[in-house]
């Protein structure tokens, strides 16, 4: 998967960095282990969250009635349908167009994500991003918690071709990691923002609740690269709060 738009690649490089590097230990200790990135400690006995039960979450459902969309919404809608469909990863509308999404135009958007096949790893996970970047600057709302809570709960991705299935011939172990990593693309697309928002100082009360609870499902995934990066978050909040 090539990214060539510089904020996002710096934002994914940030998930590169820090799955890489939890997935090494991961691999040679057999057990639990945060990266050097969160300072966390190398054993499992850091206090862990509170696990929740898993939300029966719609991808694309919110918890209440939202406002009808307005044609600047739609407009939007399909603007980012362009780009999915063109699959420029340089587009600087990117950057550009979708900086103040309203709740009208997210709840399209994770329309928009329910609909793509499984094995569109890059399409969904740039409607994550963008979805992600607005969490990130205001705090969000219950309906951005819910549809990060699906994403994180979704079954894993197998192979490229095929979600359910996955792909013949064998792999050496760096590019097993590789591939772990873009099939997860959402999952840790959606943990890096749930980070930015807990870093940023801008989350309220009942947004930092919720992104504990969303960790809480993520460390829990079958998914090695999900799991260490969620444990890793976890061990930045418990040190912010001295726990």
């Amino acid at each position: 998967m090539i990214f060539r738009n510089v904020k996002r690649a710096g934002f994914v490089l940030a998930v590169l960095t820090v799955t890489l590097a939890s997935s090494f230990f991961w691999m040679r200790a057999r057990a639990p282990h945060v990266s050097s990135m969160a300072g966390g400690p190398k054993d499992d006995k850091s206090r862990p969250l509170e696990i929740v039960p898993e939300p029966q979450a719609s991808l694309a459902a919110g918890t209440h009635a939202l406002p009808s969309p307005r044609p600047e919404d739609f407009a939007k809608d399909r603007l980012l349908s362009e780009i999915l469909t063109a699959r420029n990863d340089n587009d600087p509308r990117l950057d550009r167009e979708f900086n103040a999404l309203t709740p009208a135009m997210r709840r399209l958007f994770r329309e928009r994500y329910a609909e793509l096949a499984s094995e569109k790893r890059n399409e969904r996970g740039t409607i994550v991003y963008l979805l992600g970047r607005q969490l990130a600057r205001t705090g969000g709302d219950a309906d951005d918690f819910q549809f990060f809570d699906a994403v994180l709960t979704e079954s894993p991705c197998l192979s490229m071709a095929d979600c359910a299935h996955h792909s013949a011939g064998g792999a050496d172990s760096h590019s097993e990691m590789g591939t772990e990593i873009s099939l997860a693309y959402p999952q840790l697309v959606a943990l890096v923002s749930i980070e930015h928002l807990i870093e940023n100082g801008r989350a309220s009360a009942s947004s930092l609740i919720q992104a504990r609870q969303a960790l809480a499902l993520a460390v829990k995934s079958p998914v090695q690269a999900v799991a260490n990066k969620a444990r890793a978050i976890q061990a930045t909040l418990s040190r912010a709060s001295g726990s």
